[in-house]
């Protein structure tokens, strides 16, 4: 009923400005939701939710890692958590950066199907203040994701002392 009025409303007739039946909307909704869960149980994340519906089956948690305010001249451990989706064993040949500040080994590393695994390298960070921006490129055997791109950005605080033993 409505608001006072003796009308019964048959809900299954109510259409949207569009002309989608109401039912339609809601079994959309159903649907997108399950797909929702559906990537959430395959990945564990909800952060890895929109990477996995555009089809990546090798996800990174983090492909733009933040280290926040540092010291210039710091060296920073990172980890970064891989996520193996494709139904098969993928490995990791190694690692391109686009300058030497940044130390990577372990390579190649197998990534079993379902696995998630860590992908660890040391960053040192210039001498100077200022923001700092610079590439990681990972790559493996996957046909269909060869290379998976990493970010690592930083606010450099300050200038390194240049201690001199005298």
């Amino acid at each position: 009923m409505v608001c006072g009025s003796n009308r019964r409303i048959n809900l299954l007739s109510v259409r949207a400005k569009v002309g989608v039946p109401l039912p339609g909307i809601v079994a959309g909704g159903v649907i997108f939701a399950g797909i929702v869960v559906w990537a959430y149980v395959s990945t564990g994340s909800m952060r890895l939710v929109g990477p996995f519906l555009n089809g990546q089956r090798l996800l990174i948690e983090r492909p733009v890692l933040s280290l926040g305010s540092r010291k210039a001249g710091e060296t920073v451990d990172c980890e970064l958590a891989l996520l193996n989706c494709t139904g098969k064993t993928v490995r990791i040949l190694g690692a391109q950066t686009d300058c030497g500040c940044m130390t990577i080994d372990k390579f190649p590393m197998a990534v079993a199907a379902g696995e998630r695994r860590q992908l660890s390298f040391g960053i040192r960070l210039p001498q100077q203040s200022g923001a700092f921006r610079k590439r990681v490129v990972f790559f493996s055997d996957c046909p269909d994701q060869s290379r998976l791109l990493v970010e690592v950005e930083a606010n450099v605080a300050g200038e390194a002392q240049n201690i001199t033993g005298q």
